[in-house]
């Protein structure tokens, strides 16, 4: 971003290899500073708040691509919000206790220098993600970014079609926004899962109808399984963005 900056190091010094080893293992890290929500809240921090807050040295614009199917230009680096700092000490990815304050900074910081895309889920930080995200999001012009938001039906025990309609409305409202840019069927992992929870619930038809109303502009899913799934989600006769 800034040429000689040390922010990545002032967020960590408070973090174990362990703490940092295991968060990158996890692929849970879209930005870098994203993953202090494992580390105790300390003066480092408060450093760190200080200087996310200056604007000093020649800025490097974050590169991006363009999209092929839709035309948007999007960071190649974007800002996950899995892990967050945390007012609380030993707190892990899905604690609340988010520091708010210091959240901001670090959106702030990435905004300002290019990342535009970034990417919150229903799950993440006690369900506390979605609205801090929301919060610091909406001072911003909504054309300005890409957001990307997920349906869980993967970690709730209702997966019904009523319990999906409920938490997406509930989605929009706490992120404060009319739509989501991109929108992923979270963590499809077995060929079962798939079509119990969204083919044949009439879930992945909720959302499609979703997507005509451009309350969602891309459609898709996140994945954490093997070749073979990976196979036949790819082989399903859906035009996933």
């Amino acid at each position: 971003m800034k040429k000689g900056n040390n922010l990545t190091g002032i967020f960590h010094q408070k973090c174990s290899r362990r703490t940092t080893l295991k968060a990158i293992a996890a692929g849970t890290v879209s930005l870098t500073l994203g993953i202090t929500g494992a580390c105790k809240r300390s003066p480092e921090a408060q450093e760190a708040m200080e200087a996310l807050s200056m604007e000093e040295g020649e800025i490097i614009p974050i590169t991006t691509r363009k999209n092929p199917k839709n035309g948007d230009k999007i960071s190649l680096l974007g800002f996950g919000s899995m892990r967050l700092p945390s007012i609380e000490e030993g707190a892990d990815a899905h604690s609340g206790g988010i520091d708010e304050e210091l959240t901001e900074k670090m959106v702030d910081y990435a905004y300002r220098h290019g990342v535009n895309y970034f990417d919150t889920a229903w799950i993440y930080a006690g369900g506390n993600s979605e609205i801090v995200m929301g919060k610091i999001l909406k001072k911003y012009p909504r054309e300005s970014f890409f957001l990307a938001d997920k349906m869980p039906l993967t970690f709730v025990p209702d997966k019904s079609l009523a319990v999906a309609k409920e938490i997406f409305e509930t989605q929009l409202k706490k992120c404060q926004v009319d739509y989501f840019d991109y929108y992923l069927m979270h963590a499809i992992n077995t060929q079962e899962q798939y079509e119990n929870d969204y083919l044949h619930s009439g879930v992945l038809e909720y959302l499609k109808e979703q997507k005509k109303l451009g309350r969602i502009r891309n459609l898709g899913f996140s994945f954490h399984g093997p070749v073979d799934v990976m196979k036949y989600m790819l082989s399903q006769p859906e035009s996933w963005d």
